[in-house]
């Protein structure tokens, strides 16, 4: 993937009022660590066509939360049964009064999905593409 392509992909928290992750595909979940920060790999809608043929445009991305301040997760997978897909609801974002120690902002982002929510807050979140955009029938890639 060149850079360009990266870079006309990438969204990051001054793009949320634009976006809208309903229906969206969650594959994976990367727990906070040392870099302070959460990951979801997603298959992010870019555009849906509405004529008969119903066709996609989805863009692979891994959706990553920054600066975690708090995080909480409420999901309900049954791991001992068969693996069933999970998509997101919608994100929510609200603004805090607080700030970090260092003054950026912090935000509120509630996540639900099928089979729960997850709360962060955190300094913001960055959206970048894992591989080129793919025009599918269905609303996710199945990966």
């Amino acid at each position: 993937m060149t850079e360009s392509y990266t870079h006309e992909y990438t969204f990051t928290t001054s793009d949320f009022k634009i976006m809208g992750w309903s229906c969206c595909r969650l594959y994976s979940l990367r727990m906070p660590d040392q870099s302070l920060s959460i990951s979801l790999d997603i298959d992010y809608i870019l555009e849906g066509l509405t004529d008969i043929d119903a066709d996609f445009l989805i863009l692979p991305s891994l959706l990553k939360f920054e600066n975690i301040n708090h995080f909480e997760a409420s999901q309900k997978w049954d791991i001992l049964k068969d693996a069933v897909p999970t998509d997101i609801r919608m994100i929510e974002c609200k603004t805090l009064d607080k700030r970090t120690p260092h003054g950026q902002t912090l935000y509120e982002f509630k996540i639900d999905t099928d089979f729960g929510h997850i709360n962060v807050c955190c300094t913001g979140f960055t959206q970048t593409p894992t591989q080129k955009p793919i025009w599918s029938p269905t609303m996710n890639l199945n990966r």
